[in-house]
């Protein structure tokens, strides 16, 4: 059981199925979805916490900056134990830079439908999720306005 960092009356054990409060055992509330089992959440003094999170605080402290979030080595939504838990950046969240953004703008204006937008995800190695980001932000800062009436 590994203490936390702040609480100090909170202790968690490796995979977070114990979970202790001034003694006292916490109730973990899982997510179920499609048949498996998804992150548990623990209501501790009022606020929800993911049990990943809890899990990463006890063991690896306190996440570095607000863009960090607990992330799984294996992808497996089940597994939280602390060796396959570690504080990192979202995945699919990817920001494309230089002459690889540029390639990726060519390609969308050549073609952007749904079919191109697999492929352009697979090319640039980021999830079609980014893919679309970069498209609607790269359209929308390219249109002209033709018309604009002014009202008094």
């Amino acid at each position: 059981m590994k203490q936390h960092p702040i609480i100090k009356a909170l202790y968690c054990n490796e995979d977070g199925t114990k979970i202790t409060l001034n003694g006292k055992s916490v109730h973990v509330t899982f997510i179920e979805r499609k048949g498996k089992k998804e992150s548990g959440i623990v209501s501790i003094k009022g606020k929800k916490i993911s049990l990943p999170r809890l899990i990463c605080e006890c063991y690896y402290g306190m996440r570095p900056n607000k863009g960090m979030f607990p992330v799984r080595a294996d992808r497996n939504s089940e597994n939280n134990h602390y060796t396959n838990l570690s504080w990192g950046t979202r995945r699919g969240l990817v920001k494309i830079y230089g002459e690889v953004k540029e390639a990726l703008y060519k390609d969308l204006a050549k073609d952007s439908s749904a079919k191109a937008l697999n492929e352009y995800a697979k090319k640039y190695d980021v999830t079609i999720g980014t893919i679309r980001e970069h498209k609607k932000k790269h359209f929308a800062n390219n249109l002209e306005v033709i018309d604009v009436e002014i009202i008094n």
